[in-house]
C-alpha cells in the first residue's frame, strides 16, 4: 500500500513536471524585458528623472529667465545634465542660450560647493562677442547651477585651464556667485 501511494505521487509529479514544461500550466506569454517594455505597449521604463531651472537670456538683452524643464539624466548627473540643456537651449522662442552651440562639455566636478565646469575652447572662439553676450553667457551657467542646493560658486575652465575671461569683458579667472540681479523680475 506504502509502495503504491509513493508510485501515485511520483507520477503526478511526472506529470506536472512535463505538463508544466510544456506549457500547459503557464499563461501565454513572452518574457517581459525591462528595457523594451514601451515595445510591449506597457509605458516606457522608470528612468531617473530631475526637474531643472535654466536660465536663458531674453531677446531683448535685458534678463535671464528661468525655464523649468523636465530631463531623464541618462546616466549623467543633475550639474551635467544643465550644462548640456543650456548648450541645446531653451524651448520657448523668446528666449536664446548664450552659450554657442559648438560648445562641449568637457568635464565636471563639485567639491567644498563649487563647480568646475570644464568646457571646449568652442565657449571663446565662437562666442558672439560683446559685454552684454559674455554676461548672459557666464551668469546663464552660474545662475542654473547655483539652483542645485549643493553648489553655491561656479568656475569655468577651458581646455581645463582657468582663463581671464571668454570674450574679453568679464573676468572669470575665480569662482562666481550668483547674481540675482540679472534675473527678470517675477
Amino acid at each position: 500500500m506504502k509502495n503504491k501511494r509513493i508510485q501515485c505521487w511520483l507520477l503526478l509529479l511526472m506529470m506536472v513536471m512535463l505538463f508544466g514544461g510544456c506549457g500547459f500550466f503557464t499563461q501565454d506569454q513572452e518574457a517581459v524585458d525591462p528595457n523594451k517594455a514601451e515595445e510591449n505597449n506597457e509605458g516606457p521604463v522608470e528612468q531617473d528623472k530631475v526637474e531643472l531651472v535654466l536660465y536663458f537670456a531674453d531677446d531683448m538683452g535685458e534678463y535671464l529667465h528661468p525655464e523649468v524643464r523636465e530631463v531623464v539624466l541618462n546616466g549623467s548627473t543633475p550639474a551635467e545634465m544643465i550644462v548640456r540643456e543650456l548648450i541645446d537651449g531653451p524651448k520657448k522662442d523668446s528666449l536664446f542660450s548664450p552659450i554657442p552651440k559648438t560648445t562641449e562639455l568637457l568635464g565636471l566636478k563639485i567639491s567644498d560647493r563649487t563647480a568646475e565646469v570644464n568646457f571646449s575652447r568652442d565657449i571663446q572662439t565662437d562666442h558672439a562677442g560683446g559685454t552684454a553676450s559674455e554676461v548672459f553667457t557666464i551668469y546663464s551657467i552660474v545662475n542654473s547651477l547655483t539652483e542645485m542646493e549643493e553648489i553655491d560658486r561656479v568656475w569655468i575652465l577651458v581646455e581645463g585651464e582657468a582663463v581671464e575671461s571668454l570674450a574679453g569683458h568679464v573676468i572669470i579667472r575665480e569662482p562666481l556667485e550668483k547674481k540675482e540681479r540679472l534675473t527678470a523680475p517675477r
